[in-house]
């Protein structure tokens, strides 16, 4: 998209385009969606950001764990 050379790295293409990194946006949109549900007025909409009990063995990160996430 950008017409770059083979050699250019991702980090460069994002600093020069000013994109965000996918781990990035997706950690913002999450604390952005988390923060929506927090403070709905619908109670059983506001429980659905309550962390599981259970607890975790082989997958160590969940996606409610995204809004907790650092991005590059």
């Amino acid at each position: 998209m950008s017409n770059a050379p083979w050699f250019v790295s991702n980090r460069t293409l994002h600093n020069d385009l000013h994109i965000p990194f996918v781990t990035t946006e997706s950690s913002r949109l999450s604390k952005l969606c988390h923060q929506r549900l927090a403070g709905h007025q619908n109670v059983h909409i506001a429980e659905m950001t309550a962390q599981p009990i259970r607890r975790r063995r082989l997958r160590r990160r969940w996606p409610i764990d995204l809004h907790t996430a650092v991005g590059n």
